[in-house]
């Protein structure tokens, strides 16, 4: 068994295929902005080592927060406040190679969302 790794957030397995290649699950990015419009594709996702095509699945989605299209990992809620999200998704292709991997996915905080709020009465002039 080997282990897999998507840039500093994704942690996951990778399994044994035929030939002893090893299949694995890959998520193209898995950052966001925060509070995206419904549907937004964060990340495409591609089985390596696999023969045939391949069929993806939410096996854990706390909140159903994304869904996935094919193979679009798509954001489901816009209201996805800043933070990381776990998400567990497994690929098969039906022919009884099966390989499951969790992601962090991270939503970012949207640029010029911090402000500071100041009341006109504290101004001199």
């Amino acid at each position: 068994m080997s282990f897999g790794r998507l840039g500093a957030l994704g942690r996951g397995f990778g399994r044994l295929g035929s030939g002893g290649k090893t299949i694995s699950l890959n998520l193209s990015n898995s950052s966001f902005p925060e509070n995206s419009a419904l549907n937004t594709v964060i990340g495409t996702l591609s089985v390596s080592g696999g023969v045939g095509s391949y069929t993806f699945t939410l096996t854990s989605n706390p909140g159903t927060l994304f869904n996935i299209s094919g193979s679009s990992l798509r954001v489901t809620s816009t209201t996805i406040a800043a933070g990381s999200y776990p998400v567990t998704i497994q690929a098969d292709n039906g022919a009884g190679s099966v390989v499951t991997k969790s992601f962090l996915l991270t939503a970012t905080a949207a640029a010029g969302t911090n402000f500071t709020a100041v009341r006109i009465s504290h101004l001199q002039w």
